[in-house]
């Protein structure tokens, strides 16, 4: 069995672990994925111009 604690003075950082930064060019974008979801966001991105 495994058991454990949660102190309740611990402080949680707000911002994330990673910093991703913002793509700064539109001309190369990867889809992963062939469902109907990945369609429809290649639809959206191209009605945009992206």
């Amino acid at each position: 069995m495994l058991t454990g604690q949660l102190l309740a003075n611990q402080q949680s950082d707000p911002q994330p672990w990673f910093a991703r930064q913002a793509a700064s060019t539109t001309e190369d974008i990867a889809i992963i994925g062939g469902g109907i979801a990945s369609m429809m966001t290649a639809l959206a991105l191209l009605r945009r111009g992206s």
